[in-house]
């Protein structure tokens, strides 16, 4: 996780929530929007509205890689954006890696963090949300998640101001860490 202190700093910041599918990330940014009364975006509702049409009707029809090259330059326009702003990001944001770094002074990255158990069975339970998540490897959206998590998991990490466990977590107590993390020295 990156070195980086965080406290009650009068500077306004962005929030990005990162971490795999099913980890809550636009249910924590909903409420932390509602919380804080700052904006919010949703990259992927953002996306689909850009292209007119969902992530996987676009990722059937022109592959991963073009889906990727959108989703960086949405994610370059947040980074350069003026805070505040809480950003549910998709879970494969830590692709781009490489234009996220340097992160800039005004931006925090969460990893909502959750064991490959806990993902497939919120993946199971929400069998409408599961339809609409093209597979990342090509093999079911179940099965895929040990292997794509073992790859992305160093990449959270590493982009991470802090990390928070939600295995066990509602999203208002995930949402109150958070809170709590940003209202004092890490």
């Amino acid at each position: 996780m990156r070195n980086t202190l965080i406290n009650n700093s009068s500077k306004p910041f962005k929030l990005f929530l990162i971490g795999f599918r099913a980890t809550g990330k636009t249910s924590c940014a909903l409420l932390l929007s509602e919380r804080l009364s700052w904006p919010f975006i949703d990259m992927d509702k953002e996306i689909e509205g850009e292209i007119g049409t969902t992530i996987q009707e676009f990722v059937s029809a022109n592959g991963w890689g073009a889906f990727r090259e959108i989703e960086k330059r949405l994610l370059k326009r947040l980074l350069q954006s003026s805070p505040p702003l809480i950003v549910s990001t998709g879970g494969g944001i830590v692709e781009h890696i490489d234009c996220i770094f340097p992160v800039p002074e005004d931006s925090v990255f969460i990893w909502l963090n959750a064991g490959e158990e806990t993902i497939k069975k919120r993946l199971l339970k929400d069998a409408d949300g599961a339809a609409l998540r093209p597979s990342l490897t090509g093999k079911d959206t179940i099965q895929e998640v040990g292997d794509v998590l073992k790859k992305r998991a160093p990449l959270y990490k590493r982009l991470a101001t802090f990390s928070i466990n939600v295995d066990n977590l509602s999203v208002k107590e995930a949402v109150d860490i958070i809170i709590q993390r940003l209202n004092t020295k890490q």
